[in-house]
């Protein structure tokens, strides 16, 4: 019969924790409206983000009369932000944040902060905002 070791148990547990890995990016890259289609391109209109710094923010042109309350969104996180959670800030608070699953319906009346949060636990927010054709800067 096998000799069972304590010993190399512990081994075995020290080098399964090594070997964890914990994600400490908080990255969203870029925003999608699949409801909506790029004029030049014909692709689904989508939004990359400038940086990863907290507070990035983008803005988004919609066609004119577009009810700016319940539209689709997708967000895409950067590879080194695989288990990051997401929440959403669609209220004008700055404040009342909810759990986001990166894809799903939200109200762009008031600026829009999706607020991401790696393993490490160090959240970054980015705003985006959305405005009709006149409404640009």
């Amino acid at each position: 019969t096998p000799i069972k070791s304590s010993a190399a148990s512990d081994v075995y547990k020290r080098q399964v924790k090594e070997l964890t890995y914990v994600y400490t990016k908080a990255e969203l890259y870029s925003v999608s409206f699949p409801d909506f289609l790029d004029n030049e391109t014909g692709e689904v209109m989508r939004a990359v983000f400038p940086n990863f710094n907290n507070n990035s923010a983008v803005v988004v042109t919609v066609p004119e009369g577009v009810p700016l309350n319940h539209i689709l969104v997708e967000l895409e996180l950067s590879a080194a932000s695989q288990k990051a959670t997401m929440e959403v800030c669609d209220d004008g608070s700055e404040t009342n944040f909810e759990p986001f699953s990166g894809s799903g319906y939200v109200d762009f009346s008031h600026t829009v902060i999706f607020r991401v949060t790696p393993e490490s636990g160090s959240a970054i927010n980015y705003k985006v905002s959305m405005v009709y054709p006149e409404e640009e800067p």
